[in-house]
């Protein structure tokens, strides 16, 4: 299901001045052509986008992470290439893998799961996505989400750097590093650091804490470069070693300031808004305080708000030159300068730059011109119109009924066609479809039953459906710097760069109204592409698409076949198979359908046969895909660079920690699911502690094991069963079984009139529900229970719909049940 685009219409301006109504031009060659250009560049730029809702964004080992995945605008003809999700756990530090897995998309859609394995260390992750269409050899559709990964168990000890930015040494960086065990100082622990990679040139070493667990690195500022700024610190005590990484500014630079004329430039003799921002180099947000100077004399003083941004008026005078200072500013008397006037040109002025239908323009320019006014999204042209302008300035009205909503840019061009001005505006703001969340209670107690009840409103159609995605998860386990919806990463995230931390960015508060005025004009002038897209050719619609798939590859006795095989196919320990053939040389290809397999199952292959005479190779496209996206992200970093702290990865509040303690982990020969802390049969099959088949609640728990043939266990939704045991009997020669692609693992929530173990039970995702079909004509009715972890919880349910995308938020509060 893709939510609709409309189709590029006529837009009606009208002249407020002259009240008179001019229609877009349809014969104009100037318009023509760069409708032509338009389009080659809309191809050349053309992504699909494709969303992420995880169930959370902050895990601890052992955890379990649900997703659904959403493919956002994809043509109709086109969906269908989608077959397969690929989802990878990254290590932003050294840029290793953690966890892994294929997942099967359909119709723009893929349910999936992965298991973070108890070896992962805490830290910084990202979580990337994409689908086996392959465009030029990159993945045609891509999502990154930060995650942090914490330890729930009490840190035997914690380990901080400090980069000591009031240390004057023209040769050396001196780093702080301080180690404490429980509030006491960490005496006599192992010490390694790393400044860089490159064996040849990096900077190694090895020391102990002194017996006030602190240690003084020296870092040559020679050795310190774009190539090599990255300090790696190793701790070690007794058992248990704590790794942090700390990027050392190669030039340091206290404040970033910059301006953003609206329009993109200050015109000589006409008055424009301007907007700043001031932040670190980190690109964390300052409140702050400037004097705007003229040819260094004072003219105003000036502020940015907590979120680093501001605006201010300015008239600008000529052979003037304009500068601010900041007050006070850390790093000395340092002059900000201006962005110089041009002689000649246009300001553009939108009053709201967040509208419905109608958008209010003020154009002026200090001399008369023909000017030609574009409404546009660097993909579709949408109005283009030819005006006169002068220095009396003009007001414009245009008709936004028929554009779709989001980000939308106007371009203005002189009279030689150049473009002289550009601003963003954000079409159809407030027209959204809307997901009401009601709940029972407010309050609940622990294993009590939630209920809950879903309505879609709003929207342009009178009739809107759609698919959601809907998790309810411990409130400490999102955190802001991960924050992301949908509806912020398609209208915002995807198209500005650089977003600044803030929650609740598409409110219509009047504070949040405000800040999203003001990013719209400070980041609006750094989407400028008109040179880009006037130089597009015809060439740049070329594009090679492939789809990834499964290879492999038959030998007998060692050697390559001389006439065709063929192969027994069998998934999920299944009577039925399909019958294969591989080419005279043994090689052959699998379509994503026959590698399709239920969760944690595996795909089997038979040399049909003296099978014993054969050897089967399977060749999995994902893993090397993998690691080229590990090794080419760039995560976004949003601490501060000069301090790390190994108790930020402490999860505070979690009672699982304790219980943990309690646990006897026994030994077994059982081969373990997952590759970690399971043990199951040769088919995956496992029961928990409280007799449960395949238990996704307690899938790490090292309690588990294998069920006996014959045995009634548990099942969700089914109850009491008999296990009718395992019919795979492993693998023999000529036989390979291999990890396919998996189906939609089903999430089961604890269910305590099912099963009511007196043990704490305690799960920080008590609800997680993938393809939940929605209307605006009717409620969706949704049921859970709370577990034994008190505190808020948060309820998230996001998707799509027939128009557009769709995302609601609620809360509760979990309190101990009374007796």
């Amino acid at each position: 299901m893709m939510f609709k685009l409309c189709r590029p219409v006529a837009v009606t301006l009208l002249f407020i001045a002259f009240t008179i109504s001019v229609f877009a031009q349809n014969d104009n060659p100037i318009v023509d052509s760069i409708i032509k250009y338009t389009a080659y560049y809309s191809v050349k730029k053309s992504e699909v986008l494709m969303f992420t809702h995880l169930d959370k964004t902050v895990y601890i080992n052992n955890d379990i992470m649900w997703f659904t995945a959403y493919l956002l605008g994809v043509k109709s003809r086109d969906v269908n290439r989608h077959e397969v999700l690929s989802a990878v756990l990254v290590n932003n530090n050294d840029q290793k893998i953690a966890a892994q897995g294929r997942f099967v998309m359909s119709t723009g859609l893929a349910f999936g799961n992965l298991a973070i394995p108890d070896t992962v260390p805490p830290g910084h992750y990202s979580f990337i996505a994409y689908t086996n269409r392959m465009i030029n050899g990159r993945p045609e559709a891509c999502f990154v989400q930060p995650i942090t990964l914490k330890t729930a168990s009490d840190a035997a000890f914690n380990v901080e750097l400090v980069l000591d930015t009031l240390y004057k040494d023209p040769a050396n960086v001196r780093v702080l590093l301080k180690a404490d065990a429980k509030s006491t100082p960490l005496d006599g622990a192992s010490i390694n650091y790393f400044l860089g990679k490159d064996q040849k040139t990096r900077i190694a070493g090895r020391a102990k804490t002194n017996v006030i667990g602190s240690y003084t690195l020296m870092l040559p500022k020679d050795k310190i470069t774009a190539a090599q700024h990255n300090l790696e610190v190793q701790v070690k005590s007794g058992s248990e070693t704590k790794t942090l990484h700390l990027d050392i500014p190669i030039k340091q630079k206290l404040t970033d300031v910059r301006f953003y004329p609206e329009g993109g430039h200050l015109i000589t003799g006409l008055v424009s808004r301007v907007g700043w921002e001031v932040k670190t180099p980190a690109g964390t947000a300052i409140k702050a305080t400037g004097v705007l100077y003229g040819n260094n004399k004072a003219i105003d003083t000036i502020e940015t708000d907590s979120f680093g941004m501001g605006t201010f008026y300015l008239s600008t005078m000529p052979n003037t030159n304009y500068s601010v200072k900041l007050i006070p500013d850390a790093g000395g008397d340092i002059t900000y300068p201006l962005p110089a006037a041009l002689n000649a040109g246009v300001v553009a002025r939108i009053p709201d730059a967040l509208v419905g239908d109608t958008l209010t323009l003020q154009l002026k320019t200090n001399y008369k011109s023909k000017l030609t006014l574009l409404v546009h999204n660097y993909k579709e042209i949408y109005a283009a119109n030819m005006l006169e302008a002068s220095l009396a300035g003009r007001y414009v009205k245009i008709d936004l009924s028929q554009i779709p909503r989001g980000i939308n840019t106007i371009t203005v061009l002189d009279s030689l066609n150049r473009p002289c001005a550009e601003r963003l505006f954000f079409a159809h703001y407030n027209q959204k479809p809307r997901m009401a969340i009601a709940m029972d209670n407010p309050v609940v107690g622990t294993r009590q039953k939630v209920n809950i009840k879903l309505k879609l409103s709003g929207g342009k159609e009178k009739l809107a459906k759609g698919i959601v995605s809907v998790a309810c998860v411990q409130d400490n386990r999102f955190e802001v710097k991960n924050d992301n919806n949908i509806e912020h990463y398609v209208y915002l995230q995807s198209e500005i760069d650089n977003l600044p931390l803030k929650d609740n960015l598409m409110s219509n508060a009047e504070l949040d109204r405000q800040y999203l005025n003001e990013l719209l004009l400070v980041r609006g002038w750094s989407k400028y592409k008109w040179p880009e897209l006037m130089q597009a050719t015809a060439r740049d619609t070329v594009k090679y698409g492939t789809g990834l798939l499964f290879s492999g590859v038959i030998t007998r006795f060692g050697s390559a076949l001389k006439k065709p095989a063929q192969l027994l196919l069998m998934k999920d320990s299944s009577i039925s198979a399909d019958m294969l053939e591989s080419d005279p040389k043994g090689a052959f290809t699998l379509n994503n359908e026959y590698v399709y397999t239920p969760a944690d199952r595996k795909v089997k292959l038979i040399v049909a046969g003296k099978s014993d005479e054969y050897t089967i190779q399977v060749t999995d496209p994902y893993p090397a895909i993998n690691k080229i996206l590990a090794r080419d992200m760039e995560p976004v970093m949003f601490e501060e660079p000069i301090v790390q702290n190994t108790k930020e990865f402490n999860l505070k509040g979690f009672e699982h920690a304790t219980h943990l303690k309690e646990v006897v982990i026994k030994a077994s020969n059982q081969r373990f699911r997952h590759g970690f802390g399971t043990n199951s049969n040769a088919c995956g099959d496992y029961v928990c502690r409280f007799n449960i088949l395949n238990c996704p609640n307690h899938i790490t728990d090292p309690q588990n094991r294998a069920p006996q043939q014959g045995e009634m266990v548990m099942v969700p939704g089914q109850g009491r069963i008999q296990y009718y045991g395992c019919a795979d009997a492993g693998v023999q020669p000529g036989m390979l079984a291999f990890t396919g692609v998996y189906a939609a693992k089903e999430f089961y929530g604890a269910d305590y009139t099912f099963s009511n173990p007196v043990e704490p039970d305690y799960l920080s995702t008590i609800c997680w529900k993938h393809g939940i079909a929605i209307a605006s004509d009717k409620e969706v009715n949704i049921s859970f229970y709370t577990s034994d972890i008190t505190g808020k919880f948060r309820i998230v349910v996001q998707g799509i719909t027939n128009e557009d995308v769709v995302y609601g938020e609620d809360s509760f509060t979990v309190q101990k049940k009374l007796p």
